[in-house]
């Protein structure tokens, strides 16, 4: 058998050893071009496209190209999805620098002009429930925020998240673990002070105590949103 043919089968072979990822629930499909391992169809949750991806990274040592899509919870048409997270953009206070731009009905639009003391430049593209941001910013603390932002927006289906970051930043635990923290301070459906977050090579390790079990869910979620996160280890507790 050639390459092309192996490599896949072996993919698919972990896929069904970890019962996240759901594969006979989920349609994923693996083809090998040009020495990068494309992974295209739908899941029905984020840890399943994150875990997917990382496996056929550990398992194939070449570059992913991870298409995959997540059917969304609420589902909106691409202008809908656009206003959201444009509007999520400007209203964040950490990006108020930043110029933002979207494509829209054929035409860049400038949604908001970078001031003086700008901290960069977003280009945002929606089409067919997928977010594209371009451009760049400061750090990977802004980048990580955006496509943050982008997972968090209604109709979301995936995030190609392609900001640059100038000067470049070397990528860490401490960096991602400080991402993780931020979303979970952040997000209003966690109650504050209630979880906490480790990062030890790339994965995260929550623990902490909700009263309810979408809070718990919740934070899952938000690790997950975190570009670079391997795996999460829920230790939350519920309690009623």
């Amino acid at each position: 058998m050639s390459e092309t043919k192996t490599i896949p089968a072996e993919v698919s072979a972990a896929f069904e050893r970890e019962p996240r990822i759901g594969i006979h629930r989920n349609l994923i499909t693996l083809a090998l071009r040009d020495g990068v391992l494309v992974l295209e169809g739908e899941v029905d949750a984020l840890p399943a496209k994150r875990l997917a991806a990382e496996i056929a990274r550990e398992i194939m040592g070449v570059r992913i190209d991870d298409r995959l899509r997540v059917a969304p919870l609420e589902p909106l048409g691409d202008g809908a999805l656009r206003t959201a997270f444009a509007g999520a953009l400007l209203k964040e206070n950490s990006l108020r620098n930043c110029a933002v731009h979207v494509w829209a009905n054929g035409r860049d639009e400038e949604v908001r002009t970078a001031p003086a003391d700008a901290c960069g430049t977003l280009h945002v593209l929606v089409e067919d429930g997928v977010v594209t941001v371009q451009g760049e910013v400061l750090s990977l603390s802004h980048r990580r925020l955006v496509e943050l932002l982008a997972w968090w927006s209604p109709g979301c289906r995936n995030v190609v998240n392609e900001l640059r970051v100038r000067p470049p930043e070397q990528d860490s635990d401490d960096e991602i673990n400080d991402a993780v923290r931020f979303a979970i301070e952040k997000d209003h459906l966690i109650p504050s002070g209630q979880v906490s977050a480790l990062t030890r090579e790339r994965t995260v390790t929550l623990d902490g105590l909700v009263f309810r079990g979408a809070e718990r869910e919740r934070a899952q979620l938000d690790a997950w949103c975190i570009s670079g996160v391997r795996d999460v280890i829920d230790r939350i507790e519920v309690r009623s």
